[in-house]
């Protein structure tokens, strides 16, 4: 997956976890992301630290639009 980002003004956004209560503030960019042909956005991208990990959180309506594309999670 790419992401490429995008010139935007500082924005931010909180988010929500599953914990009952739990969040955090974040600043937001806008993106556009790429999984192999297919291309979404441009979309709201919140910036924090995953600890490290290269790993990517995308929201249910990104998701759907995968889907929707054709793709499909699988375990590897």
């Amino acid at each position: 997956m790419d992401a490429v980002m995008a010139p935007s003004t500082l924005r931010w956004m909180t988010l929500r976890g599953v914990v009952r209560g739990a969040s955090a503030r974040a600043p937001v960019v806008s993106v556009r992301v790429r999984v192999r042909e297919y291309e979404l956005g441009p979309l709201d991208a919140a910036v924090s630290d995953l600890g490290g990990r290269p790993q990517v959180l995308v929201g249910v309506d990104v998701l759907d639009q995968l889907f929707a594309a054709g793709f499909r999670i699988a375990k590897a």
